[in-house]
């Protein structure tokens, strides 16, 4: 199996997956594309093919903690921060 099968088999599933735990299409392209290419870059050590399915939706939960993480990382940060900027037309 290699990326290509992944992809053609499994990206709207795992897109939508992602979608569903994040509520944002932003955030679940950024969850998505990084999902990937961690598949990618991490498929020679797959041991099972007929776990696939499993290990890469495992990727994609532990990109969707990660990401949350920052979240809460972030968000004090932003509360506490004086400056800020408006953007106007």
């Amino acid at each position: 199996m290699n990326t290509q099968d992944i992809w053609d088999n499994f990206n709207e599933e795992l897109y939508f997956f992602i979608l569903k735990k994040v509520n944002s299409k932003h955030v679940a392209n950024d969850i998505f594309q990084n999902s990937f290419l961690k598949i990618h870059q991490n498929l020679s050590k797959l041991k099972s093919e007929e776990k696939v399915k499993a290990w890469i939706f495992q990727i994609a939960r532990n990109e969707i903690i990660t990401w949350k993480m920052l979240m809460k990382i972030r968000k004090p940060l932003l509360l506490n921060s004086k400056s800020f900027v408006v953007l106007t037309n």
